[in-house]
């Protein structure tokens, strides 16, 4: 019998790590199609959303994760994805938008038969804590303009720091992933370094800090929005700035990306 990788408990269900509500969401908005990005390469869209369901939780975490953060999120989050629709989140608001990035990202390293899940800890703690997220997770939220309705995943790596002995050298495991016209990124941080991460997209002002969570209001979408061909890259700009310190001008792993001046003009339609 399958062990619930939440509670430890036993029983299976099949969860979908990209919730049903998004997956009819992208299909509402027409010529929905959904494109995998592996280390910086986009494939080819497919014609549906592709689903992504594991049998890890059982059904009773099944339910929980629904009345836990799918409850509180979606109402934030449709506007977002759907319509680009201007946002001013407060604390409040970024902390359940963090808090449902962290476990859809959870759900989707399920999915993933090449890559291990996050450590099992951090499962079993975000049940026990009732679905709060620690210091130990960082995200981001930046905008996309797309072509066709594009929802895009991608990978990062984990990423050594090499100037930490390898014997305590933490490194960094995460998702960059866009639904819609909302993009994230969730960070893991496995170690006890506590060294200062640099998000090289953050300083560009592509993408903006939610977790932890600013003191005061974030404004989305960015002054900057992506084209859907630009996940790729923003997936790669956390493993580029990673190893150094802040950088000023165009930070490392941001040169390619593209910007648009005038979001809510070019992400509608």
């Amino acid at each position: 019998m399958n062990t619930c990788i939440l509670c430890g408990g036993h029983g299976a269900s099949n969860e979908d790590a990209l919730p049903t509500w998004v997956n009819d969401m992208l299909k509402r908005m027409g010529d929905g199609s959904f494109a995998t990005v592996r280390d910086g390469v986009m494939s080819n869209p497919t014609r549906r959303p592709r689903r992504f369901i594991t049998r890890r939780p059982c059904v009773k975490c099944n339910g929980w994760m629904g009345a836990t953060f799918e409850n509180d999120a979606a109402p934030l989050l449709k506007p977002m994805m759907e319509h680009a629709q201007e946002q001013t989140l407060t604390p409040h608001d970024q902390e359940v938008i963090a808090r449902w990035a962290v476990k859809t990202a959870m759900m989707l390293r399920l999915t993933h038969r090449s890559r291990p899940p996050y450590p099992a800890e951090t499962y079993r703690q975000l049940r026990q804590s009732g679905g709060k997220i620690g210091a130990d997770w960082s995200v981001w939220i930046g905008a996309q303009t797309y072509y066709r309705k594009r929802a895009a995943l991608a990978n990062l790596k984990p990423t050594p720091i090499p100037s930490i002995p390898k014997t305590y050298a933490p490194y960094y495991d995460g998702h960059t992933y866009a639904v819609g016209h909302l993009v994230l990124q969730v960070l893991y941080k496995r170690g006890r370094e506590d060294r200062a991460l640099n998000n090289g997209a953050e300083l560009r002002g592509v993408v903006h800090r939610i977790w932890p969570i600013s003191l005061s209001p974030v404004t989305w979408p960015p002054k900057y929005v992506l084209t859907a061909d630009d996940v790729a890259q923003l997936g790669m700009s956390i493993v580029a700035t990673a190893e150094t310190a802040p950088h000023r001008g165009s930070p490392p792993g941001c040169a390619g990306l593209s910007s648009g001046p005038d979001p809510t003009s070019t992400m509608k339609g």
